[in-house]
C-alpha cells in the first residue's frame, strides 16, 4: 500500500480539506521474495512503494496500483 500526502493533516496547521491518494499495490507473494535477504525484500518493496507514488503524483492511477 502506498499513500500520498497523508502527513498533510498533522503538518498543515489548518482545518481545510486535504486530498490524500491510497494505492494498494499487487501483493508480495512468497515465491517472488523466497531467495531474498531481507535487505533485498526492502529494497524491493521500496523501488514498488516509489514507483507507485511517482505514477500517482502523474495523475496515473492505473498504472500506480499495477506496481
Amino acid at each position: 500500500m502506498a499513500l500520498v500526502d497523508s502527513w498533510k493533516v498533522y503538518d498543515l496547521n489548518s482545518l481545510r480539506h486535504v486530498h490524500t491518494q491510497v494505492y494498494f499495490l499487487k501483493p508480495l507473494y512468497y515465491e517472488d521474495y523466497k531467495g531474498m535477504k531481507s535487505v533485498e525484500v526492502c529494497d524491493h518493496v521500496y523501488r514498488r512503494v516509489c514507483k507507485a507514488v511517482r505514477l500517482g503524483e502523474r495523475n496515473m492511477p492505473e498504472q500506480a496500483v499495477r506496481c
